[in-house]
């Protein structure tokens, strides 16, 4: 008997990507010519094509423009939803979508104050944190903040007003300010449910947890 092997066909690596934020809006419109945050991450979570490149699972830099403020307002709906198609910045978990780095260049990432934060147990549209990374099959996000201001986070029933990570998630904040941001659970500065959160100089100031605890992280 002659036996033969399986053919091995080579796999091809995945490759890291750079979006380069162009427009401090908040908008997912496609095919503008505009690079948003918004979009970038989207594109980073592997999850659509847009204005600013092609889905990513690989290792993803976002680099935003030195200095700018980006004011999140894109909420029309009460509640949280994890497709960050509105409301907080949601990080999709490494097996889909790899690592995500957000160079800042002292820009901030606020939310719009249009609605203000009221601790009240009631959600209205405009109530919103600013980063969710989210738990996902074979490892939770992995998002890694540089250089940046997280400021003005809502988290209503929830925690987390800054920054929420989910179970087996992974978060890094170095050479950065998070500020004014509120929480009814814990944490109104950054929530970790359980994983890695590496601080390092970061700023954690005027934060709020109203019901929990911990109104910095």
């Amino acid at each position: 008997l002659v036996g033969f092997s399986p053919l091995l066909w080579p796999v091809a690596p995945v490759m890291a990507a750079t979006f380069t934020v162009t427009s401090t809006a908040d908008n997912l419109t496609n095919g503008d010519g505009f690079c948003t945050l918004r979009e970038a991450i989207s594109a980073a979570n592997n999850a659509a094509t847009n204005d600013c490149g092609s889905a990513s699972a690989g290792n993803d830099t976002i680099v935003l423009q030195s200095g700018a403020t980006y004011t999140l307002n894109l909420d029309g709906t009460a509640g949280d939803e994890d497709a960050n198609a509105e409301d907080d910045l949601d990080i999709a978990g490494v097996s889909a979508a790899g690592t995500l780095t957000i160079q800042g260049n002292g820009a901030t990432i606020q939310r719009s104050t249009a609605v203000l934060c009221d601790p009240n147990g009631s959600v209205v549209a405009g109530e919103f944190r600013i980063f969710e990374v989210l738990s996902g099959f074979g490892g939770g996000g992995n998002l890694t903040l540089q250089d940046v201001t997280v400021k003005e986070g809502c988290a209503e029933q929830g925690s987390g007003g800054g920054i929420s990570a989910s179970f087996g998630a992974t978060v890094t904040v170095t050479n950065s300010t998070i500020s004014g941001n509120t929480a009814t659970g814990n944490g109104g500065g950054v929530y970790h449910e359980s994983g890695d959160l590496l601080v390092a100089n970061v700023t954690i100031t005027g934060n709020r947890a109203s019901v929990g605890f911990g109104g910095g992280l």
